[in-house]
Order: C-alpha cells, then sequence, then structure tokens
C-alpha cells in the first residue's frame, strides 16, 4: 500500500511518470469512460444468453462481477438511488450465474470423489449432482427476465 501511495503521489505532480496520459484528467471525466467499457463487456456476452456454454456463462458471470466493483468504487460521484437500482439489478443476475456456476463445479467435484477410489460415495454424489442440477435449472430461467430487468435500468453514468 505505501509503495501504491508513492507511485500516485509522484503521479499527481508529474503523470508522465504513470505511463499514461488519462492520469491527469479527474476521476468525474474517466468514470463513464471506465464504467462503459465494463458494462460493454457484460452486455456482448449477454448476447443470446439462454444458448451460451457452461465457459461462456462463466465469463459473462466474471464480467459482471467486475462491473459490479466499478459501479461500487465509483458510486459517490453518482445519485445514490441510481447506482442502488443499477447494482440491484447487476446483483440479481450475478446471483443466478453463481448458482449455475457452482452446479457446475459441484458436479465436477462429486464426480472426482468417485473416480478417487471411493465407489461408496456414488450414491450421495448422484444425489447432490442431481439436487443441484435442478436449482441450477430453475436459477437458469429466471436469467432471461433477469437479464431484461437489467438492460431495462438506464445507465446512471452518462
Amino acid at each position: 500500500m505505501l509503495g501504491m501511495a508513492i507511485w500516485a503521489e509522484a503521479g499527481a505532480n508529474q503523470p508522465s511518470t504513470l505511463g499514461d496520459q488519462r492520469m491527469g484528467e479527474t476521476l468525474c471525466t474517466l468514470a463513464p469512460s471506465l464504467l462503459n467499457h465494463a458494462a460493454g463487456k457484460v452486455k456482448r456476452r449477454s448476447r443470446h444468453v439462454g444458448r451460451l456454454s457452461w465457459s461462456k456463462r462463466h465469463a459473462l458471470r466474471k464480467s459482471l462481477k467486475k462491473l459490479c466493483f466499478d459501479v461500487e468504487s465509483l458510486a459517490g460521484l453518482y445519485a445514490p438511488l441510481a447506482v442502488k437500482t443499477y447494482s440491484r439489478r447487476c446483483e440479481a443476475l450475478e446471483k443466478i450465474l453463481g448458482v449455475a456456476n457452482d452446479a457446475v463445479v459441484t458436479k465436477r467435484l462429486a464426480l472426482s470423489l468417485v473416480s478417487a477410489g471411493r465407489p461408496d460415495l456414488a450414491k450421495p454424489a448422484g444425489a447432490v449432482i442431481r439436487w443441484n442440477e435442478r436449482r441450477a435449472r430453475k436459477a437458469l430461467q429466471g436469467l432471461k427476465p433477469a437479464l431484461k430487468e437489467y438492460r431495462a435500468v438506464p445507465v446512471f453514468w452518462s
């Protein structure tokens, strides 16, 4: 932290030492482009959301997490109600994608237990896998409506 503070302080006096011309701009000026970039990734990755593979849903989830983090970090620059509304829509999507991701990971872990010389765990592992797959299917049913709600909320930074 101290190193970063020294680096940032030096950059305040000589922005060229930070390696980016934009470092001389204020955060209020930069925030919209940062948020547009993050939201653009979510938009691109959410195209045809119903047909996304597990790995593409996971990439969407990671982009959404980054967008949520950026929104949270820059929230103080904007109207609280608008930020809260937008954040809630992001978090709803993130939760659905998290449940779906958990199902994939749980299945992988349960199968690895059985294949690691524990045939006695086959029945309980199968039960866990089936339960988690039902849970994921139910969550994914809400993905398109949640995405529609997310897209309906205007961005607060423009």
